[in-house]
């Protein structure tokens, strides 16, 4: 696709057959385009392209969901997007074709995750999950910091649910919304008050 700009300084920017034009410090570059085949990538290359659309694939999920809610506000000079993706990378194998749940990262931020965090399922309730951490060095406003979840079962993930559990409570059992009997890994972290601070996030294999 070629753009026109009319006027005293019209130009030319974009390709032309096989010819690509474009201006810069006020002069205009013309080069051929690159032509591209099957041998023009390396094995690494060709890894990581693989790596790449595996990775962007398990981003887009989370959409509407975690990068909506957490990862879009990070950082304004970068989208949410691309802030998860590169968070996620090393949970994926080297082809992107193995991931790895208990190195997914579904949240980061500024506050503390509590001390020695730990999760187990409630005996006898497939639904009910009790989890505990420690105090920590932190107190005032954020011990109301509330913990968040998100459930993994086979290839899908949950919306952030509350468990209702503030940080000074040190623990406590949640439920889990309907009957999650195939829930294999549980993502924790803390939300504050008002929604607008967040820790990062440690999985659980429960």
């Amino acid at each position: 696709m070629t753009l026109i700009r009319q006027g005293s300084d019209a130009s030319f920017t974009g390709m032309v057959g096989g010819v690509v034009m474009c201006h810069r410090n006020g002069k205009t570059y013309l080069r051929r385009a690159p032509r591209y085949t099957k041998s023009s990538w390396t094995s690494h290359q060709k890894l990581h392209r693989s790596r790449f659309k595996e990775v962007n694939q398990f981003c887009n999920q989370f959409k509407y969901t975690l990068l909506r809610q957490i990862w879009n506000y990070v950082d304004p000079r970068t989208s949410g997007h691309s802030l998860f993706l590169k968070a996620n990378l090393e949970a994926f194998s080297a082809d992107g074709q193995v991931m790895d749940p208990l190195k997914v990262k579904v949240s980061t931020g500024e506050l503390p995750l509590g001390p020695a965090m730990q999760v187990s399922r409630v005996e006898g309730q497939a639904n009910q999950f009790m989890a505990s951490w420690q105090k920590g060095l932190n107190g005032g406003y954020h011990m109301h910091d509330e913990l968040m979840v998100v459930s993994k079962r086979e290839d899908a993930y949950s919306d952030i649910y509350s468990t209702g559990l503030l940080r000074y409570q040190q623990g406590g059992t949640f439920e889990l919304p309907g009957v999650p009997v195939n829930t294999t890994h549980l993502h924790l972290f803390f939300a504050s008050k008002d929604r607008r601070d967040y820790s990062e996030s440690v999985c659980f294999e429960v």
